[in-house]
C-alpha cells in the first residue's frame, strides 16, 4: 500500500485488489482517493496519530466500489485527521480502547480537521473540528467543534462546549433538527440560537424540554409538543 502511495500523483485513486495488513503508519501527504474496493485495511500497531494519519492541508477521500469494504484498526484510531475526510462507502472503525475510528484534531487555535460523512459506516468520531453528517450510519459521536447533520442516521452524540476547540468556528454548537440522540455533560443543557442550531452552555435555565433548556416555565410551556415531559432545573 506505502508504495501504491508514493507512485500516486496528487488526485488520482488508489483502489486495493486484496485485504492490506499495515504495521506501521500511513501519512497522506497529497490529495488522495481511496476506493476500498470490497477489501480490508487493518493495523494492530499502536500510535499517538492514528494508523492513516491526514496531514493539514491535505484531502482524503474513501469510497467502496464493492461491499463492505473496510478500514480498521485495533491499536490506535482508524484515521487521524488534520486535513480533510470525506467517507462516501466503506467501514472505517476502531476497536481499541479509548480510541476512535475517525478523530477530527485540533491543535493550539493553528489547525483543525474537517470531514464529511456522505456514506459508509463510522462506529466511533472524535470531533475537535467541523463535522458534517448528511448520510451513512455513525455509532457514537463526541463532540466538541461544530457539527451539521442534515441525513444519515446518528445513534448517539455526546455533545461538549467547545471549550477543547476554542478557535473552530462554531465550536460547540450543532445543527440538527432532531436533538434526540443528544446528551450533555452534567451542569450544561443545550440552549437554542436564532438560527435554529443549539449551543452547548452552562445550565443557567429554569426548566428543560428533552435536553433543550429554556430561561422561563412559560418558554418550556410553549416549546413541549404533546406528551412531552417538561424538567424544572430551579
Amino acid at each position: 500500500f506505502a508504495d501504491a502511495l508514493n507512485a500516486a500523483t496528487a488526485g488520482q485513486t488508489i483502489k486495493l485488489l486484496a485485504d492490506v495488513t499495515l504495521t506501521e503508519q500511513v501519512t497522506i501527504d497529497k490529495e488522495t482517493s481511496l476506493d476500498l474496493n470490497g477489501k480490508t485495511l487493518s493495523g494492530s500497531f499502536a500510535g499517538d496519530y492514528g494508523m492513516i494519519y491526514v496531514r493539514k492541508g491535505i484531502a482524503l477521500t474513501i469510497a467502496d466500489s464493492g461491499e463492505n469494504g473496510s478500514i480498521t484498526s485495533s491499536g490506535t484510531y482508524a484515521i487521524g485527521n488534520y486535513g480533510s475526510v470525506t467517507v462516501k462507502g466503506g467501514v472505517i472503525e476502531s476497536t481499541a480502547a479509548d480510541y476512535a475510528a475517525l478523530y477530527n484534531f485540533y491543535y493550539n487555535g493553528e489547525t483543525y480537521g474537517t470531514a464529511s460523512i456522505e456514506g459508509g459506516e463510522v462506529n466511533e468520531l472524535w470531533n475537535c473540528g467541523d463535522l458534517t453528517i448528511s448520510g451513512g450510519s455513525i455509532a457514537y459521536v463526541d463532540n466538541s467543534g461544530a457539527l451539521t447533520v442534515t441525513g444519515g442516521t446518528v445513534s448517539e452524540i455526546y455533545a461538549q462546549d467547545g471549550s477543547d476547540a476554542a478557535e473552530v468556528p462554531n465550536a460547540g454548537t450543532l445543527s440538527i433538527e432532531d436533538t434526540s440522540a443528544v446528551s450533555v455533560p452534567t451542569g450544561y443543557t443545550l440552549a437554542k440560537n436564532a438560527d435554529g442550531s443549539y449551543k452547548v452552555v452552562v445550565v443557567n435555565n429554569v426548566a428543560e424540554v428533552g435536553c433543550v433548556g429554556y430561561e422561563t416555565f412559560a418558554d418550556a410551556l410553549n416549546a413541549a409538543t404533546a406528551g412531552q415531559t417538561i424538567k424544572l432545573l430551579a
